[in-house]
């Protein structure tokens, strides 16, 4: 009869190798090198498509169209703020941001128009009104210049600081110098 153990085949057992403390992996250690580089991956994934889809969705911005309307409008998932978040850290997209979301500003006020003299049927005057209003709010705060609340502060006249310097000098001279040679004092 065989046994089924290593002795049984003819090797040596040895008691179980330790591995070292320096060599052995902590549970608080971060993720393998292959888990992050795949994470790297699939956000430089993410980002290829934000930058292959970008045009695509500020055109559609600026025709009107939310940004959470027009990702969703392309069938690839595509997370809005994430894609917000990957339009600022660039100057460039953001201006373009900028410049769509003008752009949108007046498609809407040209909705707002048409809510207004009730072009749309079966729609109710509140409900318009509601329409109207969250145009309003959106457009003052994507379009400041054109259509938001701006104060103008114009201040007029001009600073001399000339007065005040000579003041100052006049109360230095003013002031009476004492004496300050130094004096000795027998200990």
């Amino acid at each position: 009869m065989e046994k089924d153990t290593l002795e049984s085949v003819g090797v040596d057992t040895v008691a179980p190798v330790e591995i070292p403390s320096w060599l052995a992996a902590s549970p608080s250690s971060p993720a393998a090198p292959a888990q992050m580089s795949h994470k790297a991956s699939l956000r430089e994934l993410a980002y290829a498509r934000f930058e292959m889809l970008f045009p695509r969705i500020m055109d559609r911005l600026a025709s009107g169209a939310e940004l959470s309307t027009a990702l969703g409008e392309i069938d690839l998932d595509l997370d809005p703020g994430a894609f917000r978040r990957w339009i600022k850290k660039d100057p460039e997209r953001l201006a373009t941001l900028k410049e769509c979301e003008e752009l949108r500003s007046e498609a809407w006020a040209d909705k707002m128009v048409r809510h207004a003299l009730g072009e749309y049927e079966m729609e109710d005057v509140q409900r318009s009104k509601l329409i109207v209003d969250t145009y309003r709010f959106r457009i003052a705060a994507d379009n400041r210049r054109k259509y938001g609340e701006t104060k103008t502060v114009e201040l007029g006249g001009t600073i001399s600081v000339r007065a005040a310097l000579e003041a100052a000098h006049n109360r230095i001279l003013e002031t009476e110098i004492l004496d300050v040679t130094p004096r000795l004092e027998n200990n």
